[in-house]
C-alpha cells in the first residue's frame, strides 16, 4: 500500500510539473472546423445539423421524442465508455485500485489549477487572502453583469422569437431540420454575448437555462 500511495504521489507530482494540458473543451473539438480557436455560426449549425441526422434514425426528416430520448442515452454511454477508457491506462478492461487513485489524482489536480487560474488575482501562482477577496468581489460583480445580460437576453428572444424559443415550435410532438436550426440560431445568440458572430473562449461553455432550446 505504501508503494500505491507512493506511485500516486509521485504521478501526481508529475502532472503538475508538466502542467496537465488534457482537452477541457469538447465543445471547441466538436465544433471547430477550421481550428482557429473560435466556433462561428456556421460552424454550430453545422454540428447541430449532424446532431439532428444522428437523432433522426428513420430518416424521415423528423426527430420524435423517441428518438431524442434514444439519441441521449446513446451519448451518455459514449461518455461513460470514454472516461472509462482514458482512466483504463493498460487497456485491459477493468480498473485497478491504482488506476482509479490517479485518474482521481488526476481530476483534482486539474480542478486546483482551474481553482488558482480563475482566483490567483496578483498572478503569483498562489491563492491568499487578498486573491479570495478580490475573487468574491469580482463574483459580486458578474453576478450584477449576468442579470443586466439576461435581462437584456431575454427582451431580445421574446422580440426574435416570441416568448420562448422551443425546438418543437408548432407543437406537433415532432422536430423538423428547418425548427432545430431555428433552435440553434437562437441558443448560438444566447452564448454570442457580445454579438460579434462567433463564440471566443469565454463563451464556449452550455448556457444556463432556456431549456426549450437544448435537445
Amino acid at each position: 500500500m505504501t508503494r500505491l500511495i507512493t506511485r500516486i504521489l509521485t504521478s501526481a507530482a508529475l502532472i503538475s510539473a508538466a502542467g496537465f494540458t488534457a482537452n477541457a473543451n469538447p465543445m471547441l473539438d466538436m465544433m471547430d472546423a477550421n481550428h482557429d480557436g473560435l466556433i462561428q455560426q456556421a460552424e454550430f449549425i453545422a454540428h447541430g445539423e449532424q446532431s439532428f441526422a444522428q437523432m433522426d434514425t428513420d430518416g424521415n426528416g423528423l426527430v420524435t421524442d423517441s428518438e431524442r430520448q434514444i439519441f441521449r442515452t446513446e451519448m451518455r454511454k459514449m461518455r461513460t465508455a470514454d472516461r472509462f477508457a482514458k482512466m483504463d491506462t493498460n487497456n485491459d478492461g477493468s480498473l485497478s485500485q491504482e488506476e482509479f487513485m490517479i485518474a482521481q489524482a488526476e481530476r483534482q489536480q486539474r480542478r486546483t489549477e482551474r481553482r488558482v487560474k480563475r482566483m490567483d488575482a496578483n498572478g503569483d501562482g498562489m491563492l491568499d487572502r487578498s486573491d479570495r477577496k478580490a475573487h468574491r468581489q469580482e463574483m459580486r460583480q458578474k453576478m450584477k453583469d449576468r442579470k443586466h445580460e439576461h435581462k437584456a437576453m431575454r427582451k431580445h428572444m421574446r422580440q426574435e422569437h416570441g416568448e420562448q424559443v422551443k425546438p418543437d415550435a408548432n407543437g406537433d410532438g415532432m422536430i423538423d431540420l428547418a425548427e432545430h436550426q431555428k433552435a440553434m440560431k437562437a441558443r448560438f445568440a444566447r452564448m454570442d454575448k457580445n454579438g460579434d458572430g462567433v463564440l471566443g473562449a469565454d463563451e464556449q461553455h452550455k448556457p444556463r437555462g432556456g431549456r426549450g432550446s437544448r435537445h
